[in-house]
């Protein structure tokens, strides 16, 4: 019995013991699998470092570089500059692009430059006489005779070039000899027939004496700013004749005289205007036909002026005046400036 009790002991112990190495063979694969992952795991760690390592390396150089860089090279801040914006200018290539066209039946030109036009034509006249009073009722200048009469629009011009002349020196010592003289049966029509021709002369009051002008001294101022009121002084340099502000200016910037400005205008057609200051631009297109005017989007024909250009009126000049709508403000110079 003992025997058996040894035996069974035994037997239990070594059950036991083979329990306990089957218990302790699951553990041991737990751990193999364990340690695999382990060991896959730090691997992976590993090969992260090492990436990590060459990024750092890289992003370490790479910034060391920059930071040499920004030492080597000094920062400038980009600033917004806030501007007033410019005026707007005038887009002569919408001017050049945008018109309508008017018919000479529509509109008669305002007058003729260079000669009065053909024989038997006689101008719309008016009296010289309000020409010499400033606006305030000054007698600025006086005449040989006043029931004298000279072109209708040449009036105003002459007044306040006398007046400027009057301001200018606080001379009032200007008259006017002649103006508009009618022609005489058979006789040729020349510029003394067109109304805008003024024959000057010097008046001493006080001596009631008479003398010829001459462009000299504080009469100079003439053949100076004649030119800013519509007027050429004429070749003789005792007469100035009224041209209108459009032709006095373009002659006055080209040194033109009368007989060269019809052949340079001819140059300037509606495909390539001479602009006249800021508001103002002037071409030319044959007399026959309809007329090219600048006109609104809507079709509105902006205020013009027709001239004829020579004796036989083949030529018109026209003087147009480009209304808002033809006007742009230019981009700003830089893209760091912007406009109020």
């Amino acid at each position: 019995m003992s025997e058996r009790k040894a035996n069974g002991k035994r037997k239990k112990r070594n059950n036991f013991g083979k329990g306990t190495q089957l218990q302790f063979g699951r553990v041991t694969a737990r751990q193999r699998e364990l340690e695999r992952r382990a060991s896959r795991r730090a691997v992976i760690g590993g090969s992260i470092s090492a990436v990590l390592a060459v990024i750092l390396l890289i992003g370490g150089g790479g910034y060391a570089i920059h930071r040499l860089d920004r030492q080597e090279i000094p920062e400038t801040e980009l600033k917004i500059r806030v501007v007033d914006a410019p005026d707007p200018v005038l887009d002569l290539d919408l001017v050049k692009r945008s018109y309508a066209y008017v018919t000479t039946k529509e509109r008669t030109p305002d007058g003729t430059l260079l000669t009065v036009g053909r024989a038997g034509e006689t101008p719309r006249l008016s009296s010289v006489y309000n020409a010499v009073f400033s606006d305030g009722g000054l007698q600025i200048a006086s005449l040989a005779d006043r029931t004298m009469k000279c072109r209708s629009d040449a009036v105003k011009p002459l007044s306040d070039m006398l007046g400027a002349f009057y301001t200018e020196t606080g001379l009032r010592t200007i008259m006017i000899k002649s103006a508009y003289k009618p022609a005489a049966d058979g006789e040729i029509v020349g510029e003394e027939q067109g109304g805008g021709v003024f024959e000057l002369g010097e008046y001493l009051k006080d001596t009631d004496e008479r003398l010829p002008f001459k462009a000299e001294g504080d009469y100079a101022w003439f053949a100076e700013h004649a030119w800013e009121y519509g007027f050429i002084l004429r070749d003789s340099g005792d007469s100035v004749r009224y041209v209108g502000a459009a032709a006095a200016e373009i002659m006055h910037g080209n040194s033109l005289t009368l007989g060269q400005l019809e052949g340079f205008m001819k140059e300037h057609t509606l495909d390539d205007p001479i602009q006249m200051g800021s508001d103002t631009v002037i071409y030319s297109q044959p007399a026959k036909g309809d007329i090219a005017v600048p006109a609104s989007s809507a079709g509105e024909l902006v205020p013009y002026a027709l001239y004829y250009l020579g004796s036989e009126q083949k030529t018109l000049l026209v003087a147009a005046k480009p209304t808002e709508e033809f006007y742009s403000v230019p981009p700003p110079e830089a893209d760091y400036i912007v406009y109020r």
